[in-house]
């Protein structure tokens, strides 16, 4: 009787010790997942505002939640830089958690779209000291020349943790 008391005590730890094993594995693996999506995400969104001209961004109506400016191409004939009718445009949607990268044509057509789910915070500030403290100016836009870019992503592990995850930039902008 005794032996299959602690037999069962053996065999209940070596369970526990599984499960536990199990769920850090899985939350291991969802936090390297999440740190990689972020990073791809603003590696994406910081090359971008990098080409644009602050000037451009101000003159369409940018936001912590919006921002949007045209593309450079290269003319040939001329040899030199030049906008094109294209836009870059990046939309975050609170309700959705997403944010939405599209190339949009002069008319207003979407081209091509791109969404990224699970973004908590909007990603565009001229002023970013902690999530609840930062702004969008456009004036400091203009000023500084710089965006700072922040992408806030959350990722479920299994079916009761949530793991958040935050990586932000400062991007000077080269151009004008």
């Amino acid at each position: 009787m005794a032996y299959c008391f602690i037999l069962i005590v053996v065999l209940a730890g070596l369970f526990s010790s599984l499960v536990v094993s199990s769920f850090s594995h899985a939350l291991g693996s969802a936090r390297l997942d999440l740190q990689a999506d972020v990073r791809r995400i603003l590696d994406w969104t910081t090359k971008d505002v990098r080409q644009a001209i602050s000037w451009d961004i101000c003159n369409n109506s940018p936001s912590a939640d919006y921002i949007k400016f045209h593309l450079w191409t290269w003319d040939q004939t001329a040899h030199a830089f030049s906008l094109t009718n294209e836009l870059i445009e990046y939309a975050y949607d609170a309700n959705a958690h997403t944010l939405t990268r599209s190339l949009v044509n002069s008319s207003g057509t979407v081209l091509e779209s791109r969404v990224f789910y699970n973004i908590y915070e909007s990603p565009f500030y001229t002023t970013y000291i902690s999530p609840s403290n930062n702004e969008f100016k456009t004036a400091d836009l203009l000023a500084n020349k710089k965006l700072i870019v922040v992408i806030t992503a959350q990722k479920n592990v299994r079916v009761s943790t949530n793991i958040l995850y935050t990586l932000k930039e400062e991007v000077r902008i080269r151009n004008g």
